[in-house]
């Protein structure tokens, strides 16, 4: 048996081993598996499940940290000494 048929097989067993939070304690994988590539271009595979657990957790943090040259209410400059938009 090849490599790559020893995968299909246990895919079959287990849809979600490829799943990048597969055994994750807290949250068991359900539900078709989600193939695409990260900000970086590196391929990602994520269940159902936790792909809508990364969408909200991605929408929190565009929610908190905006692409905005405007800061939020929230930043203070003086907390860390820095400033939100830089001039690179």
């Amino acid at each position: 048996m090849t490599e790559t048929e020893a995968r299909e097989i246990q895919a079959e067993l287990d849809p979600h081993e490829d799943c990048v939070e597969y055994g994750n304690p807290r949250r068991a994988c359900g539900g078709d598996m989600n193939h695409y590539r990260s900000t970086l271009g590196t391929p990602m595979s994520r269940c159902d499940v936790h792909y809508a657990d990364h969408l909200e957790t991605q929408d929190r943090i565009n929610r908190d940290y905006p692409d905005s040259p405007m800061a939020p209410s929230w930043f203070d400059p003086a907390d860390a000494g820095e400033r939100w938009d830089y001039d690179y």
